[in-house]
């Protein structure tokens, strides 16, 4: 029996490159959604509600993008955890 905790450091490998997965895969979801609709298209008429439009388009792309940043750096402070952990474990079990 062991005392304390037991790491599973393929388990934590395999979270952080599930989140990069994830991560890919809202960057390539997303893509340049904002780029794809031509404010013209709205007429004369619509042009305000194209301004509120592109206004907003932006600010969510802006916010997707902000999440996917963060995600990468979970990804990698959990790599950087599971690190620690396996060098922790190593001096442990030199000493």
């Amino acid at each position: 029996m062991t005392d304390g905790f037991v790491i599973d450091h393929a388990s934590l490998d395999q979270h952080s490159q599930d989140i990069q997965t994830i991560m890919e895969q809202i960057t390539s979801a997303a893509g340049d959604a904002g780029s794809l609709w031509d404010p013209k298209a709205f007429g004369i008429i619509g042009e305000s509600w194209a301004g509120i439009l592109s206004i907003w388009t932006d600010s969510a792309d802006k916010a997707i993008k902000t999440a996917v940043e963060a995600g990468h750096k979970v990804a990698g402070d959990v790599t950087a955890m599971n690190d620690n952990y396996k060098n922790n474990e190593q001096n442990i079990a030199r000493t």
